[in-house]
């Protein structure tokens, strides 16, 4: 599939860049008859699309629609309702995952978990979508609004729209797995900007960043394996101690993010509860791996580093030349992470190539 293809069947992209606006007095009360009669409506669940689209692929910092966007999400109603599901994420997680320390958990009951899940996640997803943020178009401006009052104004063509999605309807592998990508980013979006920045701290590539969120957890924050491992960078609970140690060990402020958050006795819980520290953690031990293996890092995440050192001279031969992988060496799961793996991080790269 071409680019052009590829842009067409799977994604619909529309972009535009976003530079330093003039502040203006919040208490500025609204005169609609200045501003004009049009008004529209984004909401909070579009708007975190839009800034992960601006950062993840176009590389800015849309800093006036991130402050808009975090006034409006401390909605005190809204962060009660959501804060409320969030916990049944947490609580239905981590008795799995503990559970799991004492006995392996089945596929079928991590699916049917799984399930339960993913119908709190879309009950979160449902209360963004119906909170409703208000602008109105004047005169080649876009006004913020929040509560009656003018928050910021923004020159209507470098006001970004960013939205990238794919049809629902399956019908072959390659498009389900494309869905299941797309389906990671919307996931990731709501931690869009702590992603960017663990990215930058840490100089991991976000398309590897992003391709290990499809591969292990489809993007979601609360996921739990059969192994009970955690969240969206699918951490290992039975070597926590491991886990702290090589990414508070890191030199960087990820790893003094990781201190300030948690501690060695707290970690299962406050990897479970936090998605900001999960992510420091996965990101960091990202950087750890790359460190100590280089080009198998990616295997070594999955399988470990004492793995990685006991791949045959065969895997090792297929991972440096993937264009040789057949649907026999498939078979191998450690080839097939390999494979989903690069899939994902060449589709982030095909979108964002699509931009420029």
């Amino acid at each position: 599939m071409n680019r052009r293809q590829f842009i067409r069947d799977a994604a619909i992209i529309t972009t535009g860049s976003l530079l330093a606006s003039s502040k203006i007095k919040n208490s500025e009360i609204i005169s609609l008859g200045k501003l004009g009669n049009k008004g529209s409506y984004i909401s909070l669940y579009q708007l975190e699309k839009i800034l992960m689209g601006n950062l993840f692929f176009l590389d800015k910092y849309p800093k006036e629609l991130i402050e808009w966007y975090n006034l409006a999400i401390k909605n005190p109603d809204l962060v009660s309702e959501i804060n409320a599901r969030k916990q049944d994420l947490i609580d239905l997680s981590l008795s799995k995952i503990r559970l799991s320390l004492k006995k392996r958990l089945t596929r079928k009951g991590v699916n049917s978990l799984m399930e339960v899940l993913d119908s709190i996640s879309g009950e979160i997803e449902e209360l963004k979508k119906n909170e409703k943020l208000h602008y109105v178009v004047n005169n080649d401006q876009v006004v913020l609004l929040h509560n009656g009052l003018i928050y910021d104004k923004i020159p209507l063509k470098e006001f970004p729209r960013f939205d990238l999605y794919l049809n629902d309807e399956g019908g072959d592998e390659k498009k389900d797995s494309l869905l299941r990508f797309f389906r990671t980013l919307n996931r990731l979006s709501p931690d869009s900007e702590f992603i960017k920045r663990a990215s930058e701290i840490s100089s991991m590539p976000l398309e590897d960043i992003t391709a290990f969120a499809y591969k292990e957890s489809a993007g979601r924050p609360c996921a739990v394996s059969i192994n009970g491992d955690i969240g969206r960078f699918q951490l290992n609970p039975k070597v926590l101690n491991d886990t702290y140690r090589y990414t508070t060990e890191q030199d960087n402020e990820l790893a003094e993010f990781i201190k300030q958050n948690t501690s060695r006795s707290t970690f299962l819980e406050d990897l479970a509860a936090n998605p900001e520290l999960n992510i420091a953690t996965g990101v960091n031990l990202m950087r750890y791996k790359l460190e100590k293996v280089k080009f198998y890092y990616v295997v070594a995440y999955y399988i470990g580093l004492r793995g990685a050192s006991k791949l045959s001279n065969r895997t090792k031969y297929k991972l440096r030349n993937p264009d040789k992988i057949t649907d026999k060496d498939l078979r191998n799961n450690i080839i097939d992470y390999y494979h989903d793996f690069r899939y994902a991080r060449n589709n982030f790269r095909r979108i964002k190539d699509s931009l420029i």
